[in-house]
This record gives structure tokens, C-alpha cells and sequence, in this order.
């Protein structure tokens, strides 16, 4: 198959209908096992744990407590890592959803983990959001992205194993959050 960079409602209409296949399954009993740096960065944006210490991002969790409500989503099997990277379209058109990473977060979730993304590194303008303008609570969904990505790339730079300076990333995601949530 191939990737169809750039076509974010056509990924949009696709995640949803994905989803929609995927309501009902019930959530695995080893998530609440998964310790890794991505399950923590996840759970913490949810409010499941602890925001990270750590001194760059300091004043972003600070604003960010302060923004963030209530989830009153349900929440179900997702894809962790929805993007254009992982959709290849067959020689029908048809996509595959590949490189699957299970959650177990509100279906748009996985949505607004693509829109950061996008805007983070795939260059997109700032107006793709408007393409998700009738999703519930989509702010919020966004905000919970931006910080699960922040606190990922915290939870590499703090890792034991770590050779990478990924202040670089914190930061791009930090601008974001300026970009769309600080009161001008």
C-alpha cells in the first residue's frame, strides 16, 4: 500500500469509521500492567498520574491544570497513533490501518494525536483544527494529546537508557500549546 500524506479530513472520516468497529471490545486487563514510557505519558495526560517534574515544562502544567475539565467521553479501544503513517491505501483506495498501539481512550482521541502531530511536524497550518470543529470536547482532546506527546518525549529525555537531547521536541510541542491555548 502507500501513505497519503496531507489528506487529514479523508483521515478524519477514516478514524471514525475505524472506531466505530471497534466499540464494544472490551478493555484488555493488562493495560493497567503496561509501564512503559508511553502508557505513563497517556496516563498522565488523562489525570491518572502525577503531572512530571521536570523544569522545562514547569509552567505548562502549571496553565494546563488550569484548562483542563472532566472527561465525560467514553472511553474504548483506540488506535494510539492514528496518522498518515499508519494508513496505506491498497490499489483499490482502500486504507489498512497498520502499526495498531492500543489505548483505551475516547474514539476522537486518537484524532487529536493526529492533528498535533501534523502541526508539530508535518507542517500542516494551523487550520486543520477547524476540520474537527463538530467533535465533542475536541479542545480537550487536544490538549490531552499535546500533553501525552510532551510527556513522552520527558519520559525519553529521563530515561536511564537515553543517549538524545529531546528538548527540541518538548519544545516544538510547548510553542503549540502557546499557539493554541494562551490567552493573547
Amino acid at each position: 500500500g502507500k501513505h497519503k500524506a496531507g489528506n487529514y479530513a479523508e483521515a478524519i472520516i477514516i478514524s471514525q469509521e475505524f472506531h466505530k468497529a471497534l466499540v464494544g471490545i472490551p478493555k484488555p486487563t493488562f493495560f493497567e500492567k503496561r509501564n512503559n514510557v508511553w502508557s505513563v505519558a497517556d496516563r498522565i495526560a488523562w489525570g491518572e498520574q502525577p503531572f512530571l517534574d521536570f523544569s522545562l515544562t514547569k509552567d505548562y502544567f502549571q496553565n494546563l491544570s488550569t484548562l483542563l475539565t472532566q472527561n465525560k467521553l467514553p472511553d474504548q479501544i483506540i488506535h494510539g497513533d492514528w496518522g498518515h503513517g499508519n494508513i496505506l491505501f491498497d490499489k483499490d483506495d482502500k486504507p489498512v490501518i497498520i502499526d495498531f498501539c492500543p489505548y483505551w481512550r475516547p474514539a476522537d482521541f486518537s484524532i487529536a494525536i493526529m492533528i498535533v502531530d501534523a502541526l508539530a511536524y508535518e507542517g500542516a497550518n494551523v487550520s486543520i483544527i477547524d476540520l474537527c470543529a463538530n467533535i465533542n470536547d475536541f479542545n480537550q482532546l487536544l490538549l490531552r494529546a499535546l500533553t501525552r506527546r510532551i510527556c513522552e518525549y520527558i519520559g525519553h529525555q529521563t530515561h536511564p537508557k537515553n543517549t538524545q537531547d529531546r528538548s527540541k521536541d518538548i519544545n516544538v510541542h510547548l510553542d503549540l500549546f502557546n499557539l493554541l491555548f494562551r490567552k493573547k
